[in-house]
């Protein structure tokens, strides 16, 4: 085996890389860890945004700014669950008319 081939198998086990198809590699991509994340409002209308180790004290602007721009990922996330229901749900629908019963 070369010595390329070993390296190159090194970095497939270890997640560095993936294979594309034979002798086609591409990096994999890494995000890191995911930090625990928290939102609190406070009485006087300020919040707190919390990610890991690092605080932000927004005003209630700030806030509803940084609502409207993650908003679009929030409506990202319900599509991909919406999907996914439905296929489960098409599935179990398929199974049971190909064996003649359906069960609600």
């Amino acid at each position: 085996m070369s010595e390329i081939t070993k390296f190159t198998k090194l970095l497939v086990e270890h997640g560095k890389i993936y294979r594309v198809t034979r002798g086609i590699f591409k990096p994999a991509i890494g995000f890191g860890e995911t930090r625990p994340v928290s939102v609190s409002v406070l009485d006087s209308g300020m919040g707190v945004l919390e990610i890991g180790d690092t605080v932000l004290h927004l005003n209630p602007q700030e806030m509803r700014s940084l609502g409207a721009l993650m908003s679009g990922f929030g409506q990202q996330f319900s599509s991909i669950q919406m999907g996914r229901e439905f296929s489960v749900l098409r599935n179990y629908l398929e199974c049971s008319a190909k064996n003649g019963r359906l069960d609600f």
